[in-house]
C-alpha cells in the first residue's frame, strides 16, 4: 500500500475570517511533493533488493551501519518540510507538521497565530488543525 494523500483543503485553512491563510496552489504543490517523495521512498528496485539480501545475511546487523534507502528519504522529507516551513507556512501564521509524527496518517496544518483578529495578534492564540487526507492507512489514496 503507498502512502499519498489527496490535495482537498479544509476551509480554516483556505479562509479565516476572509483574511487567505495559504493559496490553494501552494497547498497542493506541497502535497503533490510530498506524495512524490513517498512515492520514491517506496520504489523497489536494486538498490532495495540489495539492502534486504544484505539485511538476510547480517541478520539485520547491517542496518546498525548504513540508513536504508526509506530512512534516507525519510530525512529528504523532513528537510523539505523544514523548507517549507520557513518560506511559506510560518509567515502565514501555520506550521506543516511531519507525517512520521503523526504515524503517517495525516499531514496536520496547525494554526498558530490568527492574523485577522482585532488588530492585535499573538502567538498561539488560535490553535486548530487541518488534515488533508489520510494516508498509510485505509484511507490512502
Amino acid at each position: 500500500m503507498m502512502v499519498a494523500w489527496t490535495t482537498e483543503q479544509s476551509s480554516e485553512l483556505l479562509k479565516v475570517k476572509k483574511c487567505v491563510k495559504i493559496e490553494r496552489q501552494l497547498f497542493e504543490e506541497t502535497v503533490k511533493t510530498l506524495n512524490s517523495f513517498y512515492a520514491e521512498a517506496e520504489k523497489i528496485g536494486g538498490s532495495s533488493y540489495l539492502e534486504g539480501c544484505l539485511a538476510c545475511a547480517t541478520a539485520y546487523f547491517i542496518f546498525l551501519c548504513m540508513e536504508t534507502h526509506y530512512e534516507k528519504v525519510l530525512k529528504k522529507i523532513s528537510r523539505y518540510i523544514q523548507e517549507q516551513n520557513e518560506k511559506i507556512f510560518a509567515p502565514r501564521g501555520l506550521l506543516l507538521t511531519d507525517p512520521v509524527e503523526r504515524g503517517m496518517r495525516v499531514i496536520e496544518i496547525s494554526i498558530y497565530e490568527d492574523r485577522c483578529s482585532s488588530g492585535s495578534s499573538s502567538s498561539g492564540s488560535s490553535s486548530g488543525s487541518g488534515s488533508s487526507g489520510g494516508g498509510g492507512g485505509a484511507g490512502a489514496r
